[in-house]
Parts: C-alpha cells; structure tokens; sequence
C-alpha cells in the first residue's frame, strides 16, 4: 500500500507555502530530488536559485574547480558551421594582433570602469578576441492568449552578427536577463535566474552569462527573491565563503542548460556523459583586476533528475570550473590568456589555428 505523504512532506516537496487539496501522492523514490528534499526539510529550496546554500550543492552533486591556466594540448579546434574535433595542439601564444592590442588597452582600464561601463567594454572585448556580439537588442514580454488566456512563449528579437548575438532583459529598475528555471514539468517564473546578461552563439546556440558579483548580492538581500520565510535565518545571513563561488553561479549554469535543451542545442560529452555545455563571465563591480570564466557540462541525467524529481536519475558530479584573468601585472598576457582559453572552449572561430 502507498504510503500518504503529510500536509507538511507535500508542501515542502512542492514549495507552496500555502496548502493544497489533500490528495495521495506516491512515496518519492530513494535517491530523487523529492527524496531529499523530505528528509532535509529546511533545505528545500531547489526551485529559487537564488536562495541556494553549498548545502544545495552537495546535495545536487554540484562542485567548482579552479583552473590555473587554459589547457597546453587537446584544445578544441573549430571552424565555423563544422564539426567538432581534438587536435593537439602545442601551447603557443597568439600571434600580436590589433584587436588583441585594443583587448589588452581595456583590460587595463577595467578596474576602474563601473557596472554599465563594464558590460559595454565586455561586449568589445569579446569582439576583439573573435567572439562578434550585437551591437543592440530588445524583448518582447510574454503575451496572453485571448482565446485560452496563457501566456505564449517569450519572443526575443536581437540584431544578428556572425558570432554572438547580445541577449538582455530590460524591466524598469535594472537591465537584466532573466530564464526560466524549470523543476518538475514547469518552468517557474518566480524562481528563473537572473544574470546581467547573455550572450548567444549565434552557429552552435551555445549560451554565455555575465554575472555580476554585486547585483547577486542586491538580489539575495531582496526578500521577495530570497524566499527568506522558509529558510532559518542563520543560512539567509551567511554569505558564501567565496564570492566567486556563489551557488547561484551553478544555478544559472543550470537555467542556461536547461534552457539549451529546450531549443534542442547538440549535446557535447563530458567526463561523466553527454550533457550541455554552458558558460559564465563572472566579475565585481569595480576596483578588482580579476574576470572569472566559468564552464560546466551540464549532464542530461542531471537535468532528467530536476525535470522528473519524483524518480531516481543517474548522474555523475556535475564540475564547474573556471579560470581566474588577473589584469593586475600585465594586460597584454592577460588578453592572450582570455584569448586562449575562449579558443579551448571552441568559442573562439578562426580560419587558421594560432593566427
């Protein structure tokens, strides 16, 4: 006989703070996200990123590793609208350039620049490396239909370059982007992520996040996006040990994933499988020489987990890794580095290897 889950194990499974009809629910498997979430009771955030602790983390299987520097062989070699391939290819700068001059002018000035003088010179400077970006941009909001009175799709028209086109959501506070973050067979609005910006890569639809480090504050602080009434107050209080290993980063990892898997994007394989490969460019506000690039292979059994949150999905740890760019000592070393490290990505196009 089916075990009947409590008023409280439904609510703290489905995250509504408010009670629903009472109806038989099955037993979550062992081993699924619901599972976990009825024996850890105070950490059941899963649906608002945003309120995710490195509790979350290590429940999901989530963790972050620091990459010294861009990879010294097996650099993923592109040309663009063909396959992916590995070649080794030995460890060499790039050769000076005048976009890598004009990368390096505004490496060197970036410590002073502020949050909207950041995104823009951070558009340029991926221009420069090879990774062209539109120049403008704007959104449609999300329509109801007058016949069935949902809201249709969410539309967004964006001016299209060879490389990436600029993705942001403008509301009437602060130019954000914002996706959809899905748990279960809905994609929740009140729990999406919200980043700085997006970047698309206009021939794979590989998805990029600029995060700022501050603006992630300002959103935890904000109660309505924190869910601070079902969280105790020792976790809302405590930020991360280190800024730059926010779990909100791997959050909006997540969204993007699941985002690409919605517009059906070719999975890449990974250590631990298949999955979508997704990246962010995280960065404080001012007066820091440092960027920080993220990537991650977000496996397709990790997203089967969150999407069927009732059943036990196999997944393998899911790595986030990123790469520290100090601007401090040299900007010049810097931009080949930043260069580098995009073209081990396979983000960076370019007609012969090392030109």
């Amino acid at each position: 006989m089916q075990r009947i889950q409590t008023l409280d194990e439904e609510r703290g499974c489905s995250g509504h703070a408010q009670p629903r009809a009472s109806y038989l629910i099955k037993k979550p498997v062992e081993g699924s996200v619901n599972a976990i979430i009825l024996k850890n009771c105070r950490q059941r955030l899963f649906k608002s990123p945003i309120a995710w602790t490195t509790v979350h983390l290590d429940f999901l299987n989530i963790g972050f590793d620091r990459i010294d520097k861009p990879p010294q062989d097996g650099i993923v070699a592109v040309t663009e609208g063909g396959p992916r391939e590995k070649r080794n290819i030995p460890w060499q700068k790039p050769n000076r350039s005048y976009r890598l001059w004009c990368a390096s002018e505004m490496i060197a000035k970036w410590p002073s620049l502020n949050f909207e003088n950041q995104k823009r010179e951070l558009r340029e400077m991926l221009g420069h490396c090879g990774i062209d970006v539109a120049d403008d941009y704007r959104t449609e909001p999300k329509i109801k239909d007058k016949d069935t009175g949902r809201r249709g799709e969410e539309t967004i028209n964006a001016i299209t370059h060879h490389g990436f086109n600029y993705i942001d959501k403008r509301t009437r506070t602060m130019a954000m982007a914002r996706v959809g973050f899905q748990f279960g067979k809905k994609i929740l609005r009140k729990g999406s992520v919200r980043p700085d910006g997006i970047f698309e890569q206009a021939s794979t639809g590989t998805l990029i996040a600029y995060v700022n480090f501050s603006s992630v504050s300002v959103q935890r602080e904000n109660p309505s996006r924190s869910k601070g009434r079902t969280r105790n107050r020792s976790q809302r209080s405590t930020p991360p040990s280190k800024t730059h290993e926010d779990p909100y980063i791997a959050g909006i990892l997540i969204a993007l994933a699941q985002e690409q898997r919605r517009r059906q994007i070719p999975i890449v394989d990974g250590e631990g499988g298949a999955g979508q490969r997704v990246h962010a460019i995280g960065a404080y506000e001012r007066s820091t020489a440092e960027l920080y690039i993220y990537t991650a292979v977000i496996y397709d059994g990790f997203l089967d987990k969150l999407e069927r949150p009732y059943e036990f999905c196999e997944s393998s740890r899911v790595s986030i890794q990123y790469f520290p760019l100090d601007f401090s000592q040299q900007p010049k070393e810097a931009a080949d580095y930043l260069w580098l490290y995009w073209r081990s990505l396979g983000l960076v196009f370019e007609a012969e290897d090392g030109a």
